[in-house]
């Protein structure tokens, strides 16, 4: 398959034509992410795999490299699959070659700040249990978001567009979406 780019102004064929089945949602954290990919999940009854899933031990306890690689081979080893998540740039270099689409939530720093707050202060006053039943710390989350894209966001952002957009030997489909409105009408299709 040669890559292919869509954005707003060249959305992908809808299903029935959908042609994916192996599909990469990516982002910055909070950009929704793994709503996004739940929701390609339903909608074309594709298994659905976060990679903090793999990732988190108990009492937020970090999977090894090795044990993370070898967690991520055995989901990438299968037929069809939505991934969704970015813990570590090193992960592309095994999800990006597998997968025959990249969905790239590209959203706005001022649109992620509110997700930020709005996801920590619902997780926060639910006591919601997350990956491996581990509890999140609010002020650390909050610490961490702003330490870890907050502040390096528009870096991120270029590390995006040049591992995504400007990398011609890549062989997959590229959907950037760029605000709510083209979420909803990308999910709509499906």
């Amino acid at each position: 398959m040669n890559k292919k780019y869509y954005d707003e102004n060249s959305p992908p064929d809808s299903p029935p034509h959908f042609p994916f089945a192996r599909i990469y949602v990516t982002g910055v954290s909070a950009a929704g992410k793994s709503d996004l990919a739940r929701r390609i999940s339903d909608a074309l009854r594709l298994p659905y795999v976060e990679l903090d899933t793999l990732y988190w031990k108990t009492n937020w306890v970090g999977a090894t490299d090795l044990e993370m690689s070898d967690n991520l081979r055995q989901e990438l080893s299968k037929d069809k699959w939505v991934i969704d998540g970015r813990q570590d740039l090193s992960h592309d270099t095994l999800i990006v070659p597998r997968s025959q689409v990249v969905i790239w939530l590209d959203l706005p720093l001022h649109v992620i700040t509110y997700q930020v707050i709005k996801r920590t202060l619902e997780r926060a006053t639910k006591r919601r249990r997350l990956w491996a039943g581990n509890i999140e710390n609010p002020w650390l989350a909050i610490v961490n978001w702003i330490r870890f894209t907050f502040l390096p966001y528009y870096r991120l952002r270029q590390n995006y567009i040049g591992q995504y957009t400007d990398s011609l030997d890549l062989e997959f489909a590229l959907i950037r979406l760029r605000n709510r409105k083209q979420i909803r009408g990308f999910v709509s299709v499906l």
